[in-house]
């Protein structure tokens, strides 16, 4: 009864709801199947049988899932068999049987309610040997083989079950908390890790014994044995055989592939339901290996990995068979969930060519069109025409070509890394183990729901070659990313992108685009094109000039600035690069995120004519490094840059022991960079650095463990002059925004440009923290006497703990024009004790309590409180706070808000005094934003 109970589960969750099947679309005529092919397809044989038959029945079996009927399976093979072929029948009843052996001749026909489950008792099942992952290795034989024969055929309505989860291996990440606790309570073992399931002892030995995916190769043949239940057997197995017909029953619940034909020819695969588990390991549905002549439509797949894979054996093995897989037609088939719809690769080393694909219908699978491959493997994969392709919800990229496939799944699993798939820049020669993309042609492809609409990427040392996408509507979270490609074709496609650009080129050459339509992304360039790509044809395309960014790479510098560009992917790819670097010279950091457990060191200085370029991947989210690891300690800094003239763009710090980034440097430019999270300031300048900029960063959530200190930004200590920010942000730190306390420093000049400082002495869950909470700290001493010259020019100091601008003890002199404060506890804090020496506040704003002034010296004018002028929130296009921590622009600017912002026709608009600044109107408005948003207030 257990055993009933189990097989009814089993066809429950693999039921699914409401499947619509392909074989069901009436308005398709199988006659078209040879319609339309681009190349010279031949008719492919069909098996044909005498009107012989024999019933299972006949032969002692019983359809009661209880009792074993291998034997009566196999009498009545021979039987057929013996008497010049025909039909074995197995009518309608649950049949639980060993291994199933075809003969030549023989058609396996499943009547109406007929359900094959094949045992679960691994003794019924001899290791032999075979190819599996496109390796020669010894597995378990398949519950159902077919080896070296010809004309057979699969038929009927029946269900054939491969009993696959008391084979397979389970993932703990891949099910809900209530699935995992019930396969724990059947029995099994699990990993160390405890993350990783298996049914037997022998199984995790298996696992345990293998550095190559599913083959154990740490054992000898002889040992093989002892791990005899890893060894997984695809369900159906076809091999050396010719004339085989696939017609109408559902496949399910394999060990591991469900359809595995290898070597063979002449096949059809027509009106089959493809099934497995969602989390099955190494569930595909079909996988086509070295076979030519072959029919596949009106088939629907829902599956645990690729649906319909086409391969070609792996590396020496797969080029040592030489047999592609060529001649295949697929057409009007629907997959449901899978890695991949329609799939070629990894395992090609013998070649894939002349493939038709059109009419199939994709619906949540992870990737829609697939082709996947790395260095190593060789082959050519050629011919390749695709259309009439329909597309939705496809988490990941409707279209994907990736030539460093390293065993990833497309989303993730817990146990897999992104970096293991890295792209790896260095051009390596080319020889047999090189694989090689060309001549694949996409048309009438339609996407809805998509996270990215295509990604094509080839090698550098061999592009992927004459691609071809036309007749497309892609719509998408994000465009087409195109990266070592020669031969782009790009006709009449329409990119319905939500963020980023439509199109990104990326050492790409000889692209040809005709007709393309694309979301115009306001912020920046909606088409890309970066690194050596050359020779790109816009001229028929229908986009403009000034949608077109042209860069080396992700904001790299010129050629004639840059030396040498070093591309990372690792942590310590990335050490290695700043230890190594020499002035012009370029450090590219692509996208992820960087774990690093110890304090790098920047000691090595470029020059005013050949700065040093440490420049992250923004095409995207920038690169992450993560600090986290480190110990809250004064001496945990993430990076210490000592050196000088060094331009750091598009890195996101994290979580660092102290500083995320301390410049110690002078004439360096730190740009589009943040600063999260940290036990200190997120950016500190000190010891002599001077003349450095700090432009369009944010520093925010920094924060000690006795929530004590911890600023945005610091200005301090023994700091130099000349230094800038410009466009940054500092918010929800302990301390302050910003702290320009000296120590040993005096008379130095720091300006401020378009900064924003808001939420801080809160903690980042909301909380008042125990430090000062005041936006910008313009300076203070021990002793009182130091002067910190500070200039603010359209900054904003909002919600704040304490003071919105702070004196603290500054003695120098302090410059407030056109800023803007509200909600401070106050909003002005400059007191008569240990007062400044001047202050400068004109064409200010405040909302609310003005606070105080005082100086030695003031100059104060045309400011809010001082015109006959009721300031209040209906003044201001939104006084919503949140708006100020909104995404940046694309070219890592501030967004344009409307957080108070004049209102047109009040009495705020042009009520300013010219200051040689640049402004809208007729006059400057009062306050940090002028009531027309205008670009680029000071470069």
């Amino acid at each position: 009864m257990k055993i009933i109970n189990k097989i009814l589960l089993s066809i429950f969750v693999l039921s699914g709801l409401g499947v619509i099947n392909a074989q069901q679309n009436s308005s398709w005529d199988p006659a078209n199947i040879y319609k339309n092919i681009e190349f010279d397809m031949p008719r492919v044989q069909e098996p044909a049988f005498p009107d012989y038959d024999v019933n299972i029945i006949d032969l002692g079996a019983v359809g009661d899932g209880l009792h074993k009927n291998t034997e009566a399976f196999k009498m009545a093979i021979i039987d057929v068999a013996e008497n010049g072929g025909g039909k074995v029948i197995v009518p309608r009843g649950m049949w639980l049987t060993g291994p199933i052996h075809f003969r030549s001749n023989i058609n396996l026909h499943l009547e109406d309610g007929a359900f094959i489950i094949f045992s679960k008792d691994f003794d019924d099942y001899n290791l032999v040997k075979t190819s599996f992952e496109g390796l020669n290795t010894v597995r378990n034989e398949s519950p159902i083989n077919a080896i070296e024969v010809e004309n057979i055929a699969i038929t009927g309505q029946g269900v054939i079950d491969g009993n696959g989860g008391a084979w397979r291996p389970v993932k703990k990440g891949k099910m809900t908390s209530s699935q995992w606790n019930g396969l724990l309570e059947s029995g099994g073992v699990l990993s160390e890790d405890g993350k990783l399931w298996f049914p037997t002892e022998s199984s995790k030995k298996g696992y345990n014994s293998t550095t190559n995916f599913n083959v154990p190769d740490k054992l000898s043949d002889e040992d093989l044995q002892s791990v005899k239940d890893f060894l997984r057997p695809v369900m159906v197995s076809i091999v050396n055989s010719k004339k085989i017909l696939l017609d109408g029953p559902t496949f399910q619940n394999s060990p591991a592939w469900n359809i595995h034909p290898l070597m063979s020819e002449d096949i059809t695969i027509r009106n089959l339901t493809v099934r497995n588990p969602w989390y099955s390991q190494n569930g595909d549905g079909l996988d086509l290996e070295s076979c030519k002549n072959v029919v596949i439509y009106n088939n629907t797949f829902d599956v645990g990995d690729d649906a319909i894979c086409f391969k070609s054996g792996k590396n020496e093995d797969g080029r040592e068979r030489g047999i592609p897989t060529e001649n295949v037609i697929v057409k009007n088939n629907i997959v449901y969930h899978g890695h991949g719809g329609f799939v070629i690769g990894s395992e090609m080393s013998g070649g894939v060519k002349n493939v038709h694909v059109s009419n199939c219908t994709f619906m949540g699978t992870d990737v829609g069109l697939r082709f996947k491959s790395t260095r190593g493997r060789g082959g050519v994969v050629e011919n390749i025409y695709i259309s009439n392709i329909d597309m939705i919800n496809i988490p990941t990229e409707a279209i994907r070509f990736n030539l460093f496939y390293g065993g990833n799944s497309p989303i993730l699993e817990g146990d897999q890394d992104a970096a293991d798939e890295a792209r790896d820049e260095s051009v390596v020669p080319v020889t047999e183990e090189t694989p090689s993309f060309r001549d694949i042609h996409m048309k009438n492809i339609t996407v809805t729901g998509s996270n990215t609409a295509a990604f094509f990427m080839g090698l550098p040392e061999m592009k992927l070659k004459n691609v071809t996408l036309q007749d497309a509507i892609l719509e998408a979270e994000k465009g087409i990313t195109i990266i070592d490609a020669n031969g782009i074709e790009l006709k009449n496609v329409k990119v319905l992108q939500k963020k980023g650009p439509s199109l990104v080129l990326y050492n790409t050459k000889n692209v040809d685009i005709n007709n393309f339509d694309y979301n115009k992304n306001e912020n920046a360039a909606s088409i890309r094109v970066l690194g050596e790509s050359a020779d790109i044809d816009f001229s028929e395309s229908n986009i403009s000039e000034e949608d077109i960014e042209r860069k080396v790479s992700a904001a790299l510098p010129s050629k004639k600035k840059a030396k040498k560009l070093i591309e990372v992917s690792t942590s310590r790819q990335l050490v290695k690069a700043i230890d190594d670097v020499e002035p012009g010279d370029s450090i590219f950091v692509k996208a992820g995120r960087y774990s690093i457990s110890e304090r790098i060191y920047v000691n090595d200085s470029g020059t005013s004519d050949y700065p040093i370029f440490l420049i992250g991947d923004t095409s995207g989210d920038r690169p992450v490094l993560d600090f986290s690891s480190m110990k809250e300690d004064s001496s945990n800094q993430g990076i210490v840059l000592k050196a000088d003239n060094w331009h750091i763009k598009g890195l996101q710090f994290y979580k660092a022991g102290d500083n995320g980034l301390h410049v110690r440097g002078n004439n360096n430019i730190i740009e589009f960079c943040s600063f999260s999270e940290c036990a200190d300031t997120g950016l500190q300048l000190d010891d002599g650095a001077s003349n450095n900029t700090i432009l369009n960063c944010d520093s925010f959530y920094n924060a000690d463990s006795k929530l004590e200190n911890a600023d945005g930004f610091a200005v301090k200590m023994d700091v130099g002059s000349g230094n800038r920010f410009i466009g940054c942000r500092a918010w929800n730190n302990l301390d302050d925004g910003w702290d320009g306390y000296l120590r040993e420093a005096d008379n130095v000049k720091t300006t401020y440009e378009n900064c924003w400082a808001f939420n801080n002495g809160y903690l980042k869950n909301g909380d008042k923290g125990k430090g000062d909470g005041n936006g910008f700290k313009t300076g203070g001493s021990d002793d009182k006497t130091r002067k910190h010259n500070a200039s603010y020019y359209r900054c904003m100091a909002v919600n704040n703990v304490s003071d919105g601008f702070d004196h603290n003890s500054n003695r120098g002199e302090v410059s407030i024009l056109n800023c803007s404060a509200t909600g401070n506890g106050r909003n002005f804090a400059f007191a008569e004790k240990n007062g400044l020496e001047k202050i400068t506040i004109i064409n200010s704003l405040v909302l609310g309590d003005l606070g105080k002034y005082n100086a030695e010296v003031e100059e104060v004018r045309n400011n809010s409180w001082q015109m006959d002028i009721t300031v209040a929130e209906k003044d201001f296009v939104s006084v919503d706070i949140s708006e100020l921590s909104k995404s940046r622009k694309r070219d890592g600017s501030l967004p344009d808000i409307g957080f108070m912002r004049p209102r047109k026709n009040t009495e705020l608009v042009d009520a300013g005094v010219v200051l040689d600044k640049i402004y809208s109107g007729k006059a400057p408005d009062l306050g940090a934003l002028e009531s027309e948003p205008i670009e680029n207030y000071l470069k």
